[in-house]
């Protein structure tokens, strides 16, 4: 168990220095260790949201939640994924059950996921420029 969390702690410090290739590398390890990890689960579906795999991250995080439905947590992290996918009615029915679960994410997480959305649209708009030979 400890292992995984610190394979957690890694996959974490990755994602938030923008290295996500190297941060999903670190989750599949991770999950080859322990395939039924909750954390591990959500931590790649976050990654993968970084990495623009939308759908990937759905199931990582729906995987995280069946095994640990009542996490408030990961319940808002597959509204993100959801909401950044498009699929705004299901992301709706998430960011609900993830408030219900754990009624301080309501105020703070709710602008987070703005800024959060808005930084994933501008980057995956940025590589869309970036493959289209630098023209939109």
């Amino acid at each position: 168990m400890a292992i995984q969390s610190a394979y957690n702690d890694h996959i974490r410090a990755l994602a938030a220095s923008g290295r996500y290739d190297e941060a999903f590398d670190a989750a599949q390890t991770a999950l080859q260790l322990e395939p039924d990890n909750p954390d591990t689960l959500d931590n790649l579906g976050i990654v993968q949201v970084r990495r623009g795999d939308w759908e990937g991250a759905a199931s990582s995080i729906q995987k995280a939640i069946d095994l640990r439905p009542h996490d408030g947590d990961f319940h808002n992290h597959l509204g993100v994924a959801l909401q950044v996918s498009g699929r705004e009615k299901e992301a709706e029915v998430e960011f609900a059950e993830a408030v219900r679960l754990k009624p301080e994410l309501s105020k703070q997480e709710a602008t987070d996921r703005i800024i959060d959305q808005t930084h994933v649209t501008l980057c995956f708009a940025w590589e869309k420029k970036l493959g289209a030979g630098g023209r939109i």
